[in-house]
């Protein structure tokens, strides 16, 4: 049965290990699940089907945030977990230290088990597109049980409210980054949000320049706005 505590600290590593072997199998996939609308008449069959579903949605995700990343850390990803290099090639590669690919991992995969298990971080305020996709996933992963699981026979009902709560509060976060989006030129903090929107990775002196803005101005700006936003990422 689906819970509120389903996901664990483990399901990003074994959706970014898996994640490649999928891409190279989704007609398949598509095949299979389809196949899964005659089993909908019993629960062991909507279980199977939900689970399909889910892999499906880990997909998105996965996808999401690997594009959410600065090129390097996309490249480290590519090449530990498509490619398989090990650290020591990796490093020469990338310029980088060992240390610091472990540092990289480690934050990768707390922060692909937050965006798994549906969870934004006051950081993902300025990742516009991470928080489309959830809310197109939580509307999804909603619809779907409410349309084969009416009884929460596979997918407690706690689980379900929960998700709908998300729902709600991303989707208002959204109207209220793309109202600042939509009135950029009302006021200096509104273009530094916009700025940092559209370049969300690169660092505060290269977007203050963009705008002539000073640093210390731009970095109380957006600070400000991210603060106000921070009770739509505690849910």
């Amino acid at each position: 049965m689906f819970s509120v505590n389903d996901t664990n600290y483990f399901l990003a590593r074994y959706v970014l290990s898996n994640r490649f072997i999928q891409k190279n199998n989704y007609e398949n996939f598509e095949s299979d699940r389809s196949k899964c609308h005659g089993l909908l008449t019993t629960k062991n069959g909507k279980y199977i089907y939900a689970r399909m579903m889910m892999t499906e949605v880990y997909t998105i995700l996965c996808d999401a945030y690997i594009s959410s990343l600065p090129k390097d850390k996309q490249q480290f990803i590519y090449m530990k977990y498509r490619d398989g290099a090990n650290l020591v090639n990796i490093q020469l590669k990338l310029c980088t230290s060992i240390a610091q690919l472990n540092i990289w991992n480690l934050q990768i995969l707390n922060n692909l088990t937050d965006y798994l298990s549906f969870q934004l971080t006051p950081n993902d305020i300025y990742y516009r597109m991470k928080i489309i996709n959830l809310v197109n996933v939580l509307t999804k992963i909603v619809e779907f049980f409410a349309r084969i699981d009416p009884d929460y026979s596979i997918a407690t009902k706690e689980y379900i409210f929960r998700l709908k709560d998300k729902y709600e509060a991303y989707r208002e976060l959204l109207e209220k980054i793309d109202d600042t989006v939509k009135n950029k030129y009302k006021s200096p903090i509104n273009e530094a949000v916009c700025v940092k929107l559209l370049y969300p990775n690169e660092s505060v002196e290269n977007l203050a320049e963009k705008i002539n803005m000073s640093r210390d101005t731009f970095l109380k700006y957006i600070r400000c706005f991210k603060n106000d936003l921070l009770s739509y990422t505690f849910i």
